[in-house]
């Protein structure tokens, strides 16, 4: 039997993206219903938990899949200790803290309307909700949905630096603006390395969890990047 092997490709790559368009609809639900109208950092955060829901069901499948199609190869898993777990963390705070020096050097937050309303509604609300929705919600959200799946599915289709570099790009795109799309991408690289390396998704949430509470906290501070 004859295998349309383009029809596969196209449909590989369709399971590897589609997530993202169904993030943005399950953000555009929330708005729709009307939840905290006046409060976008909370409805955000709404919307990142109705996404974990759906996106680490939809992950959990894969490994179940995963696991049965490498059923009876025996692989050992790479160490995700104490040790690991401070240096994947110290890397996240100092890769966001390098990404966001070289957009203030740039000059790119100047040139993107879309940041500015994005800043704001991520600058609203008050540190506690800040921590919450943007430093421990977003993090697992947004890394259930592309280093889970997004770059796991690429990493079925092609070589390991090709699915990072893919995935970063597609973080990247996913957020909407030149300024956080070139800082995502830039972070991208090192979220999918620690993916591919420690081969657990705890490693990419933590290094993104530390990096987001890390901003956090040095903005509250007044820090200048």
């Amino acid at each position: 039997m004859n295998v349309d092997r383009t029809k596969l490709n196209v449909y590989y790559l369709w399971r590897a993206i589609y997530p993202m368009p169904l993030y943005q609809v399950i953000q555009g639900l929330v708005l729709y219903i009307g939840l905290f109208p006046d409060d976008p950092l909370l409805r955000l955060g709404v919307g990142g938990i109705l996404s974990i829901l759906v996106f680490g069901w939809i992950y959990r499948e894969d490994v179940k899949e995963r696991c049965g199609h490498e059923r009876g190869q025996k692989k050992e898993a790479p160490q995700f200790g104490a040790g690991a777990w401070m240096l994947v963390m110290l890397g996240g705070i100092c890769v966001a803290l390098v990404g966001n020096k070289l957009i203030s050097l740039s000059g790119l937050a100047e040139w993107s309307d879309s940041y500015a309303q994005t800043s704001e509604t991520l600058n609203s609300g008050t540190f506690v909700q800040k921590l919450i929705c943007t430093g421990l919600i977003a993090p697992v959200a947004e890394e259930l949905l592309i280093r889970g799946l997004v770059f796991t599915r690429l990493r079925d289709l092609m070589k390991p630096w090709t699915a990072i570099l893919w995935s970063a790009i597609f973080f990247g795109v996913f957020h909407g603006n030149l300024v956080q799309g070139v800082y995502a991408a830039f972070c991208g690289l090192y979220l999918g390395w620690v993916m591919e390396r420690f081969a657990t998704l705890k490693a990419p949430i933590m290094a993104h969890m530390a990096a987001n509470m890390a901003i956090i906290v040095l903005t509250a501070l007044s820090f200048q990047f």
